[in-house]
């Protein structure tokens, strides 16, 4: 299975041009199986019942149509010769330090009522969910990065991961010291595409990807997916991440708003 372990709805995406990219993307790099981690917890972002509404033509029109599952928190769209696509709804909260952590797949809709790293961590496991350390540029420097190597040694290997992220810009910035030497402990490093609340973002998603081991049979449940992101044993991670140029231009719109409109007089 191919994995998006870091994505997004946002209300700003077609969510045609959202479906296609994510199963475009993901499907050159899959024998049939895809899969999209979606979380929640910024303004904007749909929630998984918001999301099978607003995908709804587009993925008809892709020829992938929706499964009824029980599972709170997970579509299945089965796509026959293009394979099956599972969006798993999890959250996305940031601490009181500054650290963003998601806790994939777990299914809830209510926020997160702790605030400190070490609490939010065990609040999604708590909740069913896989919590991970997701990286962005310069949050794991100085004190940040000195609590994410905190919580390294506080957790263990299947009860936390890291995630990398496309915002990592191609060549010019290596995986982090943090992200290798938690690799070497046996810690999972998730990859994902993290698209910004930026229209033509959406165009992103599925770029950067997981791999994944599930039961070929697409016989796939919400529980092994939760496995299968915990298990130390990964094919890798595939996909690409954005060249420096777009990173740059990416974080510069996020963090930079646009020159308001100058408004005269009526006449």
């Amino acid at each position: 299975m191919v994995a998006d372990t870091h994505l997004h709805a946002y209300a700003c995406f077609d969510m045609t041009v959202w479906f296609n990219s994510l199963t475009a993307n993901l499907v050159k790099h899959s024998s049939g199986l895809l899969a999209g981690m979606l979380v929640r917890g910024a303004a904007g972002d749909r929630s998984c019942d918001e999301l099978a509404a607003a995908v709804g033509d587009a993925a008809t029109a892709a020829g992938f149509h929706l499964k009824p599952v029980e599972t709170a928190g997970m579509l299945e769209f089965d796509g026959a010769a293009r394979g099956k696509l599972f969006l798993c709804a999890g959250y996305q909260v940031v601490s009181s330090e500054r650290v963003e952590v998601l806790s994939l797949c777990d299914g809830v809709s209510a926020p997160f009522k702790s605030a400190r790293a070490q609490d939010i961590i065990r609040e999604s496991i708590q909740r069913g969910g896989v919590p991970v350390l997701s990286w962005a540029p310069g949050k794991w420097w100085g004190a940040r990065g000195r609590l994410v190597e905190k919580l390294l040694e506080e957790f263990q290997p299947g009860e936390l991961c890291l995630g990398d992220s496309a915002l990592r810009p191609l060549w010019l910035w290596p995986e982090p010291f943090i992200m290798r030497r938690a690799r070497r402990a046996g810690f999972r490093v998730l990859a994902g595409s993290d698209p910004l609340p930026q229209t033509g973002a959406e165009r992103d998603c599925g770029s950067y990807f997981s791999k994944l081991v599930v039961p070929a049979d697409g016989n796939v449940s919400l529980e092994m997916i939760k496995d299968a992101l915990r298990s130390g044993q990964s094919l890798g991670d595939g996909g690409r991440r954005f060249p420096p140029w777009k990173s740059f231009m990416r974080l510069l719109r996020h963090h930079i708003p646009p020159p308001r409109a100058r408004h005269f007089p009526a006449e």
